[in-house]
């Protein structure tokens, strides 16, 4: 899963563009670029898509938390289960659950390597200029990345802007930009972020989340079931 995480900005003051800001904003990504979820993860964020053409923007509200051997992915649509072996996933508009053999790279790991991938594109960035600014009446600190010429060729991505806390360093939100394409830009609004998550995540496994035994529990009988374990012996 992804924490590719994007902003929404009101009110500048004085803007500065020089290594210090390429630095400062290292020194904040450091903190959420780790490997060990040991200690667990939670992240609660609201998710916005403005596309070109006239398309609705479509928005959705994501909650994941976890540990490393077990993680909870929610939106207003679907619902994943993750344990040690498997991934159940719920999609409540089709109806239907999928059980699948974990991924080689489980959900928490697939954060982390989000978070370095970003620390990457800011270290090789052309420019990275940052600012002060009002939010929600609140002061924070607002980052805007331009990425190299090789990166957005690649991407199409060309611009992403960060804001944090700047008394806690914890992340607000951020948006991306692309040059062409379908989507025109993503926003991202932190609701709530954890490097330690105590709570639990689920009881029991993924798959007696949605069976009880070899039954499906008694709520999903009207879904279809899609075992693709079977398809995949690896």
């Amino acid at each position: 899963m992804s924490r590719l995480i994007f902003v929404f900005l009101f009110f500048s003051t004085q803007v500065v563009m020089s290594q210090s800001c390429k630095q400062e904003l290292l020194k904040a990504y450091k903190i959420y670029a780790v490997d060990n979820y040991d200690q667990g993860f939670l992240l609660d964020y609201k998710i916005e898509i403005d596309y070109r053409e006239s398309i609705p923007t479509a928005s959705d509200v994501v909650k994941t938390y976890g540990n490393k051997h077990k993680s909870v992915l929610r939106s207003n649509d679907y619902v994943v289960f993750q344990d040690d072996s498997l991934v159940v996933s719920v999609i409540e508009k089709s109806k239907a659950i999928y059980i699948s053999k974990r991924n080689a790279q489980p959900m928490e790991n697939t954060l982390a390597t989000a978070m370095n991938l970003q620390d990457s594109l800011i270290k090789s960035a052309q420019s990275v200029t940052c600012e002060n600014v009002i939010k929600g009446g609140k002061q924070s600190k607002l980052f805007k990345v331009i990425p190299s010429e090789e990166v957005t060729n690649q991407t199409k991505v060309s611009e992403f802007i960060l804001c944090f806390d700047p008394e806690t360093n914890g992340f607000l939100s951020s948006e991306i930009f692309y040059s062409e394409g379908v989507m025109n830009n993503i926003r991202v609004t932190i609701n709530e972020y954890q490097l330690s998550y105590k709570g639990e995540v689920f009881s029991g496994n993924a798959l007696g989340q949605v069976m009880n035994a070899k039954e499906i529990k008694s709520q999903y009988r009207q879904y279809k079931l899609v075992d693709t374990r079977k398809y995949n012996n690896q």
